[in-house]
């Protein structure tokens, strides 16, 4: 298996996810029995009465689409969550030293070797930074790397946000494939940056 078979059938993976998790949100948890994942409400606050939508729903739906995708079978593709990183990081003050290991929500394997990481995130993120660090990280190894985010809604100003977020090199030779996709407003999914280099 290459790299352009393995990114086509995380690809498949990925919108097969962003078509399910749309079609949950949409119909208010009523899903005609295709997930049983049920989006929980929030009950205080502002939100309150609102779907809470987390990168945890993005990441337990990736897993079920990549469970029943007959490539991952074929390809004897197998995963881990919070799978712990080669690199170590220093993410905050309290760290001292030379860090400690991160973890990647998601990692992909291929007879026992990491083929693919994948950091997930639910709305626009404060930061990408801590994820853009562990997914450009040499340390890592030679494997597909993947930030994948779902968001509510879009708009100019959310396509303005995110792209501002992120700083490509034009020499740099390690790929952040970023896959941004708005269940309200799809139509501004195209307008998010494809990748990066870093």
């Amino acid at each position: 298996m290459d790299k352009e078979q393995l990114k086509s059938v995380i690809e498949k993976v990925i919108n097969d996810t962003f078509d399910s998790i749309t079609e949950l949100f949409k119909n208010n948890n009523d899903n005609n029995g295709s997930t049983r994942l049920y989006f929980p409400k929030y009950v205080h606050g502002v939100n309150s009465g609102e779907i809470r939508v987390s990168e945890q729903e993005l990441r337990q739906l990736f897993i079920e689409e990549f469970s029943k995708n007959p490539d991952v079978n074929k390809f004897s593709l197998r995963y881990s969550v919070e799978t712990p990183t080669q690199g170590s990081y220093i993410f905050s003050e309290e760290v001292l030293g030379n860090g400690r290991s991160g973890n990647f929500d998601l990692t992909i394997f291929k007879d026992g070797d990491i083929v693919a990481i994948i950091e997930f995130k639910a709305g626009n993120a404060q930061s990408y930074k801590n994820d853009i660090e562990k997914l450009t990280n040499t340390e890592e190894g030679d494997s597909l790397r993947y930030l994948v985010n779902i968001l509510v809604g879009a708009d100019n100003g959310t396509v303005k946000s995110i792209n501002g977020k992120f700083q490509s090199s034009a020499d740099g030779n390690r790929i952040v494939h970023l896959r941004f996709h708005s269940m309200n407003n799809p139509e501004y999914d195209r307008q998010f940056p494809d990748h990066y280099n870093y």
